[in-house]
């Protein structure tokens, strides 16, 4: 055998070590998905891989139909019950299933549809003489009573703060993201008046994706539904344009994160929704049967979000976003408004990003300095 063709054998043999694609990191230095010579640009797959592992065990699961909750307890019940004094332990703080009826939930909502009051069902987590009460607002398809979820309630129960997770109400047949941001405004008047009688605590909302959208929106509306002006919002790479979103999500010739990311979606359309394959451009004009409250032009946060209470609303992006893409922020990066950033690549790239449980746990709790963050600024570049 020639010297070049043992070369070659060996290097079968050794499995191409030396010049295989690397997709997580040695280094404890880097990041643990950070990509080797060979695998960057399109080809990086740090994005995917960052999406999917914060989804973690749940991953095979949301492209399912869930089943709700066996268990829940009435708001009146569950706040009537003692807390555990050592709430948070080391172990974290446990949450239960709530359900609010429709009824009472909607009640005091001028905007409601009369065809649509539903009960509002949620993972509580409570604390000792709670300083506030913040509600989250999940991702497309993403559990209310997910991982993730708790590490928020987690960090928030350190900081004296009862959490809801709201879960989504997938039965409407349609695309309606402020009716939901209103269900957790009922959500949040009922936790106010029952769980914390004769108080004023802080109330904040938080929320990754989709849930941030509504988020958004929930603090938006704060003012006018709930008369308060003070509510405080932190969201992790929301919906920020309809359009744009859609236009990404329909998209071709992507690197090979976005078309992963784009085919996980449409496994969670056909699974969870019955719909394959699915134009998102469809999916955001289907108004439920019932009514919509959301209005495609003026709900988009990309249109209005520089004119409200920007010292109260918080917006973290990831480096790079496969799912929603980045063309949706350029809108409001035009404007200067700050968006505070992290390193990490992916859609909500929390497992990437650790810190990022606190650094918006902290930004949805601590009230900010006046007048320190505005928009209208020079534009801002991606990062």
């Amino acid at each position: 055998m020639s010297r070049t063709g043992r070369a070659f054998y060996f290097l079968l043999l050794t499995g191409c070590a030396a010049v295989e694609p690397r997709a997580v990191s040695p280094d404890l230095e880097q990041r643990v998905f950070d990509p080797g010579w060979l695998l960057r640009g399109s080809l990086s797959v740090e994005p995917a891989l960052c999406t999917l592992a914060t989804v973690g065990l749940d991953v095979t699961v949301l492209p399912s139909e869930l089943p709700p909750p066996l268990h829940t307890r009435g708001l009146e019940d569950a706040c009537s019950a003692p807390v555990d004094p050592g709430t948070p332990s080391s172990t974290g703080v446990r949450g239960e299933w709530i359900k609010l009826d429709g009824e009472a939930a909607w009640a005091h909502d001028p905007l409601r549809l009369e065809a649509r009051q539903t009960d509002v069902l949620a993972t509580l987590y409570r604390v000792p003489d709670p300083r506030g009460i913040a509600v989250l607002f999940t991702g497309l398809a993403m559990p209310a009573d997910s991982e993730v979820m708790r590490r928020f309630a987690d960090a928030l129960a350190r900081r004296g703060w009862m959490s809801a997770v709201v879960l989504r109400d997938d039965s409407i047949s349609g695309f309606d993201p402020r009716w939901e941001a209103h269900r957790g405004l009922a959500l949040s008047r009922e936790l106010e008046r029952v769980c914390t009688p004769g108080r004023t605590p802080g109330l904040a909302f938080l929320g990754l994706s989709m849930g941030g959208l509504e988020a958004l929106l929930a603090a938006r509306d704060a003012p006018a539904i709930l008369e308060r002006g003070d509510a405080r919002v932190a969201v992790l790479d929301p919906v920020l344009d309809f359009h744009r979103v859609a236009d990404h999500l329909d998209g071709t010739f992507h690197d090979i994160s976005t078309d992963a990311m784009q085919t996980y979606f449409q496994r969670i359309m056909a699974g969870r929704y019955g719909l394959a394959p699915v134009r998102f451009a469809d999916v955001i004009e289907r108004a439920p049967p019932t009514g919509r409250m959301t209005s495609l032009k003026e709900d988009a946060p990309a249109s209005w979000l520089c004119d409200g209470a920007v010292d109260r609303s918080t917006v973290f992006l990831s480096r790079t976003d496969p799912v929603l893409g980045n063309a949706q922020r350029e809108a409001l990066e035009q404007r200067g408004f700050p968006f505070q950033r992290t390193e990490a690549a992916g859609h909500v790239p929390l497992a990437c990003d650790l810190s990022l449980f606190v650094r918006m746990a902290d930004s949805a709790t601590e009230a900010p300095a006046p007048g320190t963050r505005r928009c209208g600024g020079e534009t801002r570049s991606r990062d």
